[in-house]
């Protein structure tokens, strides 16, 4: 970590999307995750006892969609970070993207992006919101 107010999370895109792409809903679970969208809380658990990794990836689930595209999802990802105050991600990509991909992810997400060198791995660094 950079300093003592630094958040840094790491996200892996493969095993959200399989996860997500594979689950099987109830309604009870469908309702759950569509009902904050309404203003109703779920007290299923109390997200005052996650820490941010947990509470960033069970809102991932609710919010991104594997019909969506990686653009789309990863740049919902990105404001929920900053939504959680997570200063940077780093996210394990199954594949590569597009260095057109990466700008425009950059620009309507208002983040900074960094390939990994040896594989397709990302580093975000969220930037501030002036």
């Amino acid at each position: 970590m950079c300093n003592k107010d630094s958040v840094e999370v790491e996200f892996d895109y493969t095993s959200f999307l399989g996860a997500s792409c594979s689950k099987k809903w109830t309604f009870l679970e469908l309702f759950s995750a569509i009902a904050p969208s309404f203003g109703f809380k779920s007290n299923q658990y109390n997200e005052d006892t996650l820490n941010t990794h947990d509470r960033l990836f069970d809102q991932a689930f609710t919010s991104l969609a594997c019909g969506h595209s990686d653009e789309e999802n990863l740049v919902e990802l990105m404001k929920l970070a900053r939504q959680y105050q997570v200063n940077a991600l780093k996210i394990a990509m199954p594949y590569a993207l597009e260095q057109g991909q990466i700008a425009s992810i950059e620009q309507r997400a208002l983040v900074n992006i960094s390939p990994m060198v040896g594989n397709d791995d990302l580093v975000v660094s969220i930037l501030p919101m002036m």
